[in-house]
């Protein structure tokens, strides 16, 4: 088994999943599976930036929690594109900029 961990902070919220793979059969069994609601997003649409607020929110939901990788025995990082989900369709190639930032 290989233990891995993966962390997406998205507009509303952040996740973290920590599971063992076993590199034979693929199967993932999951350690920790987390999610903390932070609306970082908030105002993002009227004023183009995320807000002070919003990043003060962010970071108060992770500061002064264990380390949840640690406590799990993760001791390395790396850090990896994205990649598109397999239930997200691509855009159309035809439109302007619509190469999407996984692929």
């Amino acid at each position: 088994m290989t233990r891995v961990a993966a962390f997406d902070c998205g507009t509303n919220s952040l996740r973290l999943l920590i599971a063992d793979l076993d590199p034979v059969t693929g199967e993932a069994v999951e350690l920790v599976r987390a999610m903390r609601v932070v609306r970082l997003g908030e105002g993002v649409d009227e004023s183009g930036k995320i807000s002070d607020s919003a990043m003060r929110r962010v970071f108060a939901a992770t500061e002064g929690t264990p380390n949840p990788c640690a406590a799990t025995g993760l001791t390395s990082s790396a850090s990896a594109p994205p990649r598109r989900p397999a239930m997200l369709p691509m855009l159309p190639t035809s439109w302007p900029g619509s190469r999407p930032a996984w692929a």
